[in-house]
């Protein structure tokens, strides 16, 4: 009877312990559900948003900037070269202009008429010698014969060789004037700034060895390309 009892209360025992393996089971089953739904809802409240781009490769220039001032490394003082008045300026202040561009022109008339008075010398400076040199050669004909004195053989030979030296000076002058009326264009000699120029049209350029051009405006033409900095 003793041993039935035991019986029973072992097997009470055993049923308590399954029961209550089973209940904590299924509490520990759904507290950690519980807890992994939690935390995947903290997870995603505190997960930062970030920007983001497509990765892409090229080539980059690593480059530095610094304060400093430019300085052209070459300057030209405009001179003019003949007398005259100023009668059209071809730029503005600071404008950037190429070599052989025009920058002045000094009224070319008076210098169209020294060429074409040159000219007209030069052509009876021609003719001259024509005359001379005909007339030497005839000259020395008639010594040949002995129709012409001594005297007059050399005057003859001495205006021939006059002739020539005069056409020769002709020559030069037209040359001359040739150059000077090139001169009244100005044109820049390097490619470059102009700096502020403080002619205008009507000034009366006087003769290159009173005044320079440079005395009243100074005109920098300078090569901007090489620069240096400090």
């Amino acid at each position: 009877m003793f041993f039935n009892r035991k019986r029973i209360y072992a097997a009470l025992g055993a049923t308590l312990i399954v029961a209550g393996a089973g209940g904590y089971t299924a509490w520990r089953g759904h507290g950690d559900a519980a807890m992994n739904q939690a935390q995947a809802v903290a997870h995603s409240q505190t997960a930062t948003k970030v920007d983001v781009a497509t990765v892409i490769s090229k080539t980059i220039t690593d480059w530095q900037s610094y304060s400093g001032r430019l300085e052209a490394v070459d300057h030209v003082d405009i001179r003019p070269l003949v007398p005259g008045t100023i009668v059209a300026v071809h730029f503005k202040d600071g404008q950037l202009v190429k070599k052989g561009d025009p920058l002045f022109t000094i009224d070319p008339r008076p210098y169209e008429a020294e060429v074409d008075r040159a000219q007209a010398q030069l052509a009876a400076a021609q003719a001259r010698n024509g005359y001379t040199s005909t007339d030497a050669a005839r000259a020395e004909r008639l010594l040949a014969d002995n129709a012409i004195t001594k005297r007059d053989y050399d005057e003859k030979q001495n205006a021939a060789r006059e002739a020539v030296a005069n056409l020769k000076a002709a020559q030069a002058a037209l040359e001359t004037a040739k150059i000077n009326l090139a001169y009244t264009h100005i044109v820049a000699p390097v490619s470059g700034r102009v700096s502020r120029a403080e002619l205008t049209v009507g000034n009366i350029r006087v003769d290159r060895r009173e005044r320079a051009l440079a005395d009243d405006a100074r005109l920098r033409v300078a090569d901007l390309r090489i620069v240096r900095c400090r």
